[in-house]
């Protein structure tokens, strides 16, 4: 089976200057792939590189496995210029699937700003059937290299543009394909606010063709792996044909469109919090060989990476964007 290619469509959290710039994924301090799968049958390849080309440096990295929102941990040396290859299934050997994160240490073990670690996820899914190459979402730091990055002592990395770059505010996919029994695309979403113990909520604007706009909301714990089709079926290629869409558009003989997602809550059995960060990546179908991360717009200052407490992050969580999200004469349309 040929590799799966991810489109290059990098977030824009990393990359903040507001001067003209490539979208490209840049090498950060902290590096987040929303999807590590280690599941029998799955064979996934996390491979880390030390860009530094100060070859005396050397630094530790902590792998952070999230599965069933229950935490695995590894720690690795990494010297400059070298790279660590290591299957899954060796930094979460109970297996499973969720979201992995990687961030730079010092030899003490300290969280440090080191805008030097870059990163993919190959993984050969022989459920599914699909091969792809996932990078990782970068977060460089703004503090000087070297610098401990956990300035609240509390042991979380907080990704508010003071310890690490903020999360994009609203996630922007280019494309989808109606779905069917025959062609069913999944999307992986990561809630970043609030951690384990929350349960996130998203809005879902799906647009097709011709600028037709509909609404859906979806709400998961910590992590969700899920197809199209079971958000709503306006993701459905029956219901594309159903709206106004140009009938000279269609790409594999399907309806095409695309959507953005937006977190609107994230609440505990203790707290509630506003407008979340959400990361996520867009899977199809092996057949088709492609998987893609959204676009980012805005930014969000309230990710956390990742506490466990139904309070969320101990010290105070500053609001989100607030984007708004309903466009004038959207329409609204139930699951």
């Amino acid at each position: 089976m040929r590799p799966l290619r991810l489109l290059p469509f990098a977030l824009s959290a990393a990359l903040c200057s507001p001067s003209a710039r490539a979208e490209l994924q840049q090498p950060g301090s902290l590096l987040v792939f929303p999807l590590a799968d280690a599941r029998a049958g799955s064979t996934s390849v996390l491979s880390l590189t030390n860009v530094n080309p100060a070859l005396a440096s050397t630094i530790r990295v902590e792998v952070v496995h999230i599965a069933n929102c229950l935490q695995f941990n590894r720690d690795y040396s990494l010297p400059a210029s070298d790279m660590l290859s290591v299957t899954l299934s060796q930094t979460m050997p109970t297996g499973g699937q969720g979201f992995l994160y990687v961030f730079a240490k010092d030899l003490n073990g300290r969280a440090i700003s080191y805008d030097h670690l870059i990163g993919s996820i190959l993984m050969v899914d022989g459920v599914a059937g699909i091969d792809m190459d996932i990078p990782a979402v970068t977060f460089d730091s703004p503090l000087a290299e070297g610098a401990l990055t956990d300035l609240d002592g509390d042991g979380i990395r907080d990704l508010n543009g003071t310890e690490y770059a903020q999360v994009a505010g609203e996630l922007m996919f280019p494309r989808f394909l109606g779905q069917s029994a025959g062609y069913a695309s999944e999307l992986v979403l990561v809630n970043l606010t609030g951690g384990s113990a929350f349960t996130a909520s998203v809005n879902i604007l799906v647009a097709n063709d011709d600028r037709d706009v509909f609404s859906t909301q979806y709400s998961f714990n910590c992590w969700s792996r899920v197809r199209l089709a079971s958000i709503s079926s306006i993701f459905n290629n029956s219901f594309l044909l159903g709206t106004g869409h140009n009938p000279a558009e269609n790409v594999l003989g399907r309806e095409a469109g695309w959507f953005r997602v937006n977190g609107t809550s994230a609440s505990s059995s203790a707290k509630q919090l506003t407008d979340p960060a959400i990361l996520a990546v867009l899977i199809e179908p092996g057949a088709y060989s492609n998987a893609s991360l959204p676009y980012g717009r805005g930014l969000q200052n309230n990710g956390d990476l990742y506490p466990t407490s139904v309070n969320g992050d101990p010290t105070p969580v500053f609001p989100g964007s607030g984007d708004v999200f309903l466009p004038p004469g959207g329409l609204l349309l139930g699951n």
